[in-house]
């Protein structure tokens, strides 16, 4: 009796599409502990209250940590679009992740902020891993593939900069 209820058990737990399946949602559940999440594309007004807060913050580490926010909340943006498949709004969401990280980037170097290096590295290869994800939804060479791989070749540049401070 005890070796039929062994068996079973095994031959349930070999034979159920279940434990696959959380296999392949691994990197999904990867993806997103990494990002922040978000229901919605930031509007103008959402952008225009963000740029009236960095004008705000004085000193340019408080900025580069608002910066940091930012590109977080732009790469839940990207996840949220290509999760959703709204594909009319990847090439504004991925121009822009690329656009604000640059602009931390661009606050990083030209302050030569050597404090927020490290964290900012960590972030960007974050980021890295979530894009490396995020483009595996696209076939490889198309219009929206290619949006995604330049975020993640800025990521490699933009990295670059911030390593030389």
């Amino acid at each position: 009796m005890k070796s039929v209820l062994v068996t079973l058990i095994v031959l349930i737990l070999l034979l159920n599409p279940g434990i696959s399946f959380a296999q392949e949602e691994l990197s999904q559940a990867t993806v997103s502990a990494l990002v922040k999440k978000t229901d919605h594309i930031a509007n103008i007004k959402e952008r225009i209250q963000e740029r009236i807060n960095l004008f705000f913050r004085f000193s340019n580490e408080a900025k580069a940590d608002y910066q940091i926010e930012l590109a977080e909340k732009r790469l839940a943006e990207v996840f949220y679009v290509v999760e959703n498949k709204k594909g009319d709004f990847v090439e504004e969401t991925t121009s822009r992740y690329s656009t604000y990280l640059g602009r931390l980037t661009e606050t990083i170097t030209k302050s030569k902020l050597s404090n927020k290096k490290e964290e900012t590295l960590k972030m960007l290869d974050n980021h890295k891993s979530v894009l490396n994800e995020i483009v595996k939804y696209f076939e490889a060479n198309s219009g929206f593939w290619l949006l995604v791989q330049h975020d993640i070749n800025s990521i490699d540049i933009y990295k670059s900069q911030i390593e030389k401070i």
